[in-house]
């Protein structure tokens, strides 16, 4: 798997990007063109449902991934409110972050989330199925795991990021897949299966997401 995946506009994904519109201003970061040069939609319009059939009957010069951002999307600070509703409701996490949660709070609530993150966090939020709920839970586990390491600052939020957008490759799944409470055949299991594949693909070549010599070395302890 490679770029050329997100060439073909994935049905499951553009449904839900569709959808987050009806919450959501996305608007084209620039120029959407076909793979023949015709141009599909217009630099700063909002993207709305009429756009849906063109985007899954073409193949694109440049992911449509690459070529939205959500302009009045997610902020730490809801994710942060989000992490403590969950806090709230499931006591088994709250007494992992135990002494930790204060620290762990004020770092989501720090987190810089734009680019591809914020696009595909903002989606998944507005979709109601709860993949979103499930990324802000293990962002938060993974928030008090590396704290309780006494892991650098650095490492503690590479870890919250990575909590919350390991999952995103399942926004390209059929959702009935997910939640349809039956026995999968094969191919419907290989299909769930590689999403953790098609979330890694994305990051790396649709993000800006740091590369991992690039930070700090995780080993290192907080400072005091």
């Amino acid at each position: 798997m490679d770029r050329t995946f997100f060439e073909h506009p994935n049905e499951h994904y553009v449904n839900r990007l569709m959808a987050a519109t009806d919450r959501h201003t996305i608007v084209a970061t620039e120029d959407l063109y076909n793979a023949k040069g015709v141009k599909l939609w217009a630099q700063g319009k909002p993207i709305n449902v009429s756009l849906r059939e063109r985007l899954l009957a073409s193949k694109l010069n440049k992911p449509i991934e690459m070529c939205v951002q959500v302009q009045d999307g997610i902020k730490p600070a809801d994710i942060r409110s989000d992490v403590q509703k969950i806090l709230e409701e499931t006591p088994a996490i709250a007494e992992l972050g135990g002494d930790c949660t204060p620290q762990a709070l004020k770092l989501i609530e720090g987190l810089t989330v734009s680019g591809l993150p914020h696009l595909q966090l903002s989606t998944a939020r507005a979709d109601g199925t709860g993949s979103y709920v499930h990324a802000v839970t293990t962002a938060a586990i993974a928030a008090f795991i590396a704290l309780r390491l006494e892991l650098h600052e650095s490492a503690v939020e590479a870890a919250i990021m990575a909590g919350l957008a390991h999952d995103i490759g399942e926004m390209y799944v059929d959702p009935e897949l997910l939640h349809g409470g039956r026995e999968l055949n094969f191919s419907e299991w290989k299909h769930i299966a590689v999403h953790p594949k098609i979330g890694a693909v994305l990051l790396a070549e649709c993000g800006n997401s740091p590369p991992r010599d690039g930070m700090r070395d995780p080993a290192t302890p907080r400072a005091p």
